[in-house]
């Protein structure tokens, strides 16, 4: 410890080394073999703690941490892919054989979801890899999964250090840690009620997603008053982050719920699915977009939150929920069940995780332009929520069938590029918008 204490040192005095060294660390922390004997996480956390102490961009510690993470898992696949069953004859698993095995079995039972899962469990995320080489995973599965999994985790992982060392010379506000487990606590809740539903494939799951999405977003829409240590410290450590180039990303993104581009591309798709006769996931589709939409906009004028006042041109109207929010997690939550549909447990897990990415993205990106609070962003994460899963109650008395996959191949295709077309003709517009 005495030698990284230095190692630090000498990046603090030279900043310049301070990306390859994050890349470096994050590339040995998942290295087959070499992540299980190596303090990788304490180590990430101090280097990218000492990142934001400084003010290197985030989005920089993020790149840094992501290729190094990718590289350690295309090296740990090749390995596994090229060894086979010689692996277990490596140096530590010769003496640790459960090691491996406990990593084929997760592997075997969970598969593709297990890949992503495991990406964030400590003794597995060295192993995973190699073992999914070793069972000759595709590889072009196993990019796909990995690009989006390394992305995961290295914002996982950069992100809360960076902010610590950001905010070292920041005093937390009063009440703020209670107010942070509170809706952490509410969220954790939801996500463990839809995650054992799912899994255990329980017909009660949709209507408990209901309820625990509805008693969160209840407790911030009559507690939003008592919220103000949290949003406010939240607020003030995502501005420690900004930079010309993360604002003109930022901008990109939040384009994303602009609601004339979102309007326009579930037009197309609600086109296609009465073109091909999908008439009751036409009804989910806009049932679950539509409720989102008006519940949003009544409980905006019911509770009539005034906006951070961050932009030097305001926006017009109330904060809470946050409009974007709800209408982003509707819509791409909807394109995880049409996508999902039929398919075993993990496999809708993982692509209703992966579906919600993007909106996930929008809703930073509404926060860190100063258009909402934080809470209004997870009660517009509630609403759209609520209302998939509300149509997905009414869907087991009336269900549809699953859409074939040539059909929805067709349905992607032309809705991304109708998306992209949008976007393109707007983004020019769009950076002249925000003027902070």
């Amino acid at each position: 410890m005495e030698f990284f204490n230095q190692f630090l040192v000498f990046l603090e005095a030279n900043s310049n080394w301070l990306g390859l060294s994050i890349f470096l660390i994050a590339l040995l922390e998942c290295l087959a073999l070499v992540g299980l004997i190596m303090p990788g996480v304490v180590m990430m956390f101090a280097v990218t703690a000492l990142a934001g102490k400084i003010n290197m961009p985030l989005w920089q510690v993020i790149l840094w941490a992501w290729a190094g993470g990718l590289l350690g898992d295309f090296l740990s696949y090749f390995l596994g892919f090229k060894l086979k069953n010689n692996v277990q004859k490596l140096p530590l698993l010769r003496s640790h054989p459960q090691w491996l095995n406990q990593a084929e079995v997760y592997f075997n039972r969970f598969g593709v979801i297990g890949l992503f899962i495991g990406r964030f469990i400590g003794p597995l995320r060295p192993l995973l890899p190699m073992t999914a080489g070793m069972l000759k995973m595709n590889s072009l599965t196993f990019s796909m999964v990995s690009l989006l999994a390394a992305l995961g985790w290295a914002i996982a992982y950069s992100a809360p250090a960076w902010l610590v060392g950001a905010a070292i010379d920041t005093t937390v506000p009063e009440h703020f840690w209670w107010e942070f487990a509170w809706i952490a606590s509410g969220i954790l809740l939801v996500l463990a009620v839809a995650l054992v539903g799912t899994t255990r494939q329980r017909t009660w799951t949709h209507f408990a997603v209901m309820c625990s999405a509805a008693l969160l977003l209840i407790s911030i829409l009559f507690g939003w008053r008592y919220l103000n240590s949290f949003d406010l410290h939240i607020q003030h450590l995502t501005q420690l982050a900004r930079s010309v180039d993360l604002d003109r990303l930022m901008v990109i993104i939040t384009r994303i719920a602009d609601v004339k581009t979102q309007l326009i591309v579930i037009a197309t798709l609600c086109a296609f699915l009465l073109f091909y006769k999908h008439y009751r996931a036409l009804i989910f589709s806009l049932g679950t977009i539509g409720i989102a939409v008006t519940t949003n906009t009544i409980l905006k004028f019911i509770f009539q939150r005034p906006r951070p006042e961050l932009l030097l041109e305001p926006y017009s109207g109330y904060s809470l929920p946050s409009g974007h929010t709800s209408a982003s997690f509707a819509f791409f939550l909807v394109l995880g069940v049409l996508i999902s549909r039929g398919q075993i447990p993990r496999g809708r897990i993982l692509c209703l995780m992966l579906a919600v990415v993007p909106a996930i993205a929008v809703g930073i990106s509404r926060i860190y332009l100063g258009a909402h609070w934080p809470s209004d962003v997870i009660a517009g994460a509630m609403v759209g929520s609520l209302s998939c899963a509300f149509m997905l109650q009414l869907a087991q008395r009336y269900p549809f069938n699953p859409i074939p996959a040539r059909q929805l191949a067709i349905m992607g295709a032309v809705c991304l590029c109708v998306f992209i077309a949008l976007i393109s003709w707007k983004l020019g517009t769009a950076l002249a918008v925000y003027h902070y």
